[in-house]
């Protein structure tokens, strides 16, 4: 009975010592981007690095894989690359043609060598809100003169008046 014990740990100490020298790391995991419907891009960047303890370069694949339509591409615009360790991939969620709502999707990066993956999950909060400019400075004293309201549009170009915001 003994004997089959530590014939097992020895099986898995070696599928962890082969798994620890095939897979690349992730610095980042679950990613979380927002934006706002018609709005612009945003980036992150999702640093590729071998695993501690390894001396050689890992080469990996990456893909992403979303909901309809394609919102999430790398920066170069395509939704699949290659390389070798260590490497920054920069992702953009594009809510171009997207409404409001919450969309999910997930960057995987596989070392061919032994087809090990890292799943990275990918979200993405499309508000239906967007204005400009983001921010309206104000300054009042108590007893003072009551400032003047300050013009912003949302995205769909509907003039709003401050004073009438608050």
């Amino acid at each position: 009975m003994r004997k089959l014990k530590s014939v097992f740990i020895a099986s898995i100490l070696s599928v962890a010592v082969v798994s620890l020298h095939a897979q690349v790391t992730v610095d980042r995991t679950p990613l979380t981007f927002s934006g706002q419907m018609n709005g612009p891009a945003t980036q992150q960047t999702v640093n590729v690095t071998r695993p501690a303890g390894s001396s050689s370069e890992v080469f990996f694949l990456a893909s992403i894989a979303t909901t309809q339509p394609q919102w999430l591409k790398f920066t170069n615009g395509t939704t699949g690359t290659n390389g070798t360790t260590p490497i920054a991939l920069t992702l953009a969620a594009d809510p171009t043609g997207l409404t409001a709502g919450t969309y999910s999707g997930q960057l995987s990066i596989t070392t061919p060598s032994n087809n090990a993956v890292v799943n990275v999950p990918v979200s993405f909060t499309v508000s239906a809100i967007g204005v400009s400019p983001t921010s309206l400075p104000f300054s009042y004293q108590s007893g003072g003169t009551v400032p003047q309201g300050q013009m912003i549009t949302d995205r769909k170009s509907t003039r709003l008046n401050s004073s009438h915001l608050g």
